[in-house]
């Protein structure tokens, strides 16, 4: 993993694998944050069926942000 993202938080991140995915989780006690790494040939619609985490922005083709949060990134 890049040392920037190791960085992103004061602790390291959960992560865990999914079938042939990576996920990747990080946060505390009010905010939480993650990643999906995938196949590139993989998409996620931008409405999950999540409520705590509704939103999956594409970062790159099978990569894929999300935060618990109930607006949108503009």
């Amino acid at each position: 993993m890049p040392e920037s993202m190791r960085n992103l938080y004061g602790e390291p991140p959960d992560a865990w694998v999914d079938g042939s995915s990576l996920n990747l989780l990080w946060g505390g006690g009010f905010f939480h944050w993650g990643f999906y790494i995938g196949n590139t040939n993989e998409t996620m619609p931008f409405n999950s069926e999540n409520h705590e985490y509704p939103y999956n922005f594409e970062w790159r083709p099978g990569i894929y942000y999300t935060r618990e949060a109930k607006w949108e990134l503009q």
